[in-house]
């Protein structure tokens, strides 16, 4: 039984800004957070929680 607080394809919503965003490519990278607005709404596609290998 999963208790997380999201489940993939679940609908978010940014209500406030990181300080980075790490990206999904093949070779992930941190970019600024200037590439979302606040209240910008997107569908959670994977999980992978830090630690994760």
């Amino acid at each position: 039984m999963n208790d997380f607080a999201f489940q993939v394809g679940d609908r978010v919503k940014i209500c406030a800004l990181p300080p980075y965003l790490k990206s999904d490519d093949n070779m992930p990278m941190l970019r600024p957070p200037d590439l979302v607005e606040m209240g910008e709404q997107g569908i959670l596609l994977k999980r992978k929680p830090g630690g994760y290998v």
